[in-house]
C-alpha cells in the first residue's frame, strides 16, 4: 500500500484518564490493526491542521520535529527512511500525518493502521476531510472516577500544583466529549462506537467483539486479551501494580481510593454539572445538587483566573 493511499485510520479517542490507552493496546493487539505505542499528538497547540505547508522544506522540517518528541520516538521509527519517504509525500498537514501513519503500519507489518491520543473526538470532522470516514472507538468513564483519578495523578506529579477551579473546565470538557460520543454513536453507529471503561474491563471479550464489528475486523480474543503487541501491559499510575483483580492483563480493581481526593466543593460542581449527561451515558451519580448550581469559591476563583487570562491577551495584542 503507497503512503498516499493508506486506509482510513482507525482512531481512538475519549478525554483522558478514560482507558483510552487500555483499548490502545486491546485492539492495537489484533492481527490486522496497528497502532504506535504512544500518543501522536499530532493536533497539538500552535499547529493549525487546516493551514498549508509552505513547501517540502518545511514539511521535512515538521517531521524532524515530530520524530525527535519523546511520543513519537517510542514508534521505534527509522529516521533514515521516514526522512526518504517524505520526499515523496504529500505536501500537506494530511500527508504529515498519514506519512507517520503508514511508516509505522509497515514497521509493525499489518495492513491496517491506527492512533489514539486524547481528545481526538473534537477532530473527527477534519479526520473525516482527510480520510472520508474513519472508524471510531471513543471511550467514555465516570465522571467523578475520571476527575478523582486525575487529582491523584496530578498529586503525584513532581512540581504540580493542583488548581481547585480547573474542575470547572475539565467537568464542561468531560459534558463536551460525553454530548459528541452520544451524537455520534446514535447517528453513525456503523462506524462510531461509544464504550464505557466499566463495561469494558466489566466484560472485555463482550465489548471488543462490538468494537471489532464496528471497525470491521473478526474478534481475536487470544491475542486482544493478552495485549501481544505491547511489552509495557500496566497502566496503573497509583500503588504497586501487583495488588489489585485482574482478568488476564486486565485490571478490574484495585486497593487505591481515588474518589478521596475528591473536595467537597469539586463533588458538588461535578454532581451538579455532570449528572444529566453522565446519566445518557449510562451513570447515576446520585441525587447531587440542584441543576448548574456552583459552589461561590470556585465559580469565583473559576471567573477571576479567566478575566486575568484574557486582560494578558489583550495586552499582548497590543
Amino acid at each position: 500500500m503507497a503512503t498516499g493511499q493508506l486506509e482510513a485510520p482507525v482512531i481512538i479517542g475519549g478525554i483522558n484518564r478514560s482507558g483510552t490507552t487500555l483499548m490502545r493496546r486491546l485492539l492495537g493487539s489484533h492481527s490486522q490493526i496497528a497502532i504506535p505505542p504512544d500518543e501522536l499528538c499530532y493536533f497539538r497547540d500552535g499547529v493549525d491542521p487546516r493551514s498549508a505547508i509552505a513547501g517540502r522544506e518545511e514539511l521535512e522540517r515538521d517531521l524532524r520535529e515530530l520524530l525527535a518528541t519523546p511520543k513519537v520516538h517510542k514508534w521505534g521509527l527509522d529516521e533514515e527512511e521516514a526522512l526518504a519517504a517524505v520526499r515523496a509525500a504529500e505536501v500537506s498537514h494530511r500527508g504529515l500525518y498519514t506519512l507517520l501513519l503508514d511508516l509505522y503500519r509497515r514497521k509493525a507489518g499489518k495492513p491496517r493502521v491506527g492512533e489514539k491520543t486524547v481528545g481526538n473526538e473534537f477532530k473527527l470532522d477534519l479526520l473525516d476531510s482527510w480520510f472520508g470516514g474513519v472508524r471510531f472507538v471513543h471511550v467514555v468513564r465516570n465522571p467523578l472516577d475520571v476527575w478523582a483519578s486525575s487529582r491523584h495523578h496530578e498529586r503525584n506529579q513532581p512540581g504540580v500544583r493542583p488548581q481547585p477551579n480547573r474542575v470547572l473546565q475539565w467537568a464542561r470538557l468531560w459534558n463536551e466529549s460525553a454530548a459528541l460520543g452520544l451524537h455520534r454513536s446514535f447517528t453513525e453507529p456503523d462506524r462510531y462506537v461509544l464504550v464505557r471503561y466499566e463495561d469494558l474491563v466489566a466484560r472485555p471479550a463482550e465489548v471488543l467483539e462490538r468494537v471489532c464489528a464496528v471497525v470491521g475486523v473478526e474478534l481475536e480474543p487470544e491475542r486482544m486479551l493478552a495485549m501481544s503487541d505491547y511489552e509495557d501491559k500496566e497502566n496503573s499510575s497509583f500503588g504497586d501494580a501487583a495488588r489489585g483483580t485482574y482478568d488476564g492483563f486486565i485490571r478490574r480493581s484495585d486497593d487505591v481510593d481515588r474518589r478521596g481526593d475528591i473536595t467537597p466543593d469539586e463533588l458538588e460542581t461535578l454532581l451538579s454539572l455532570c449528572a444529566e449527561r453522565a446519566y445518557l451515558v449510562g451513570y447515576d451519580l446520585g441525587d447531587g445538587a440542584p441543576p448548574m448550581h456552583v459552589p461561590p469559591r470556585l465559580a469565583v476563583s473559576f471567573a477571576a483566573r479567566r478575566a486575568a487570562a484574557k486582560a494578558q491577551r489583550l495586552l499582548t495584542r497590543s
